[in-house]
């Protein structure tokens, strides 16, 4: 995770995480990913496919099994 922060954002873990803190700043993948891990859900991430239809385009998946998944659909910049 530490260097996919650094690659994505160019900060260190800790001052991404200062950045976050403000409130300035939208979550993405970094986030749904840690958000599966400490939560112990798997966030699947869906993108209009037209005539109502949706694909799945990215999938962060729990660390333990899980009942539990939390479907997101990505409107490129629009949650």
């Amino acid at each position: 995770l530490k260097d996919w922060v650094l690659w994505d954002s160019g900060l260190s873990v800790a001052d991404y995480g200062k950045r976050m803190k403000t409130g300035n700043h939208w979550g993405g993948a970094i986030e749904l990913a840690v958000c599966a891990q400490v939560r112990g859900a798997s966030v699947h991430v869906y993108e209009s496919a037209g005539g109502g239809m949706f694909q799945r385009i990215s999938s962060f998946e729990s660390p333990k099994p899980s009942a539990r998944t939390v479907h997101v659909v990505y409107g490129g910049r629009v949650h």
